[in-house]
């Protein structure tokens, strides 16, 4: 598996002193969303929330450590809640199918209207982070993702699942993308030794 270098290797022979882009808070397609992107953006990152989070993950500490050093590097960030918000306001990681997953769905719409604005160009590089059920979401629009054409980079998984649609979907499409995992050896939610053996057997 790739580590974090892989979210860097894109960006790689940009300036370290690129100007943070200015974050923007707005409504999009009924979802509440952040992002910060560049004038001429070299990759985008799709950021996840866990459980009962939202769009605000952008904003968490960790998360802005992160972006921080991606915008450095011309890279840009989106954000949105998930469509569950009643608690425990989760992503949906039951199918990679759009038509079956209003999630998939509303980031696929999302990313198509950011390039129609000119936000992004087409065929720009992908990446996803999330944490927790985020982490798990990571995974499943990354697969979803490039099954539909988008040129997914990589994943950053922070304590999250490797959920089954995403792996049934990656091995029938020729093998997963590039994957940063981070484990909890105590999170009493997301099993480290089950996670571990399905990306050690993705690998």
């Amino acid at each position: 598996m790739s580590g974090l270098a892989a979210f860097a290797a894109g960006g790689a022979a940009m300036a370290q002193t690129s100007p943070q882009p200015a974050w923007r808070n707005e409504v999009m397609n009924g979802r509440r969303t952040i992002r910060g992107l560049p004038a001429a953006p070299v990759a985008i990152v799709y950021l996840f929330h866990g459980s009962g989070g939202s769009e605000a993950f952008a904003s968490r500490l960790h998360t802005r450590r992160v972006i921080e050093k991606l915008s450095a590097r011309g890279y840009g960030f989106a954000a949105a809640a998930s469509g569950d918000r009643d608690p425990p306001a989760q992503w949906d990681l039951r199918s990679v199918e759009p038509g079956q997953n209003p999630d998939v769905a509303y980031l696929l719409d999302l990313h198509q209207a950011l390039t129609d604005r000119g936000e992004i160009e087409r065929g720009l590089p992908v990446f996803t982070m999330g944490m927790s059920n985020g982490g798990g979401f990571a995974n499943l629009f990354a697969v979803a993702a490039r099954t539909r054409g988008l040129t997914v980079k990589g994943v950053a998984d922070y304590m999250g699942p490797i959920p089954a649609p995403a792996r049934e979907q990656a091995l029938q499409a020729g093998g997963f993308p590039p994957l940063f995992l981070v484990l909890g050896e105590n999170d009493g939610l997301v099993s480290a030794d089950t996670v571990g053996a399905l990306a050690d057997r993705l690998k």
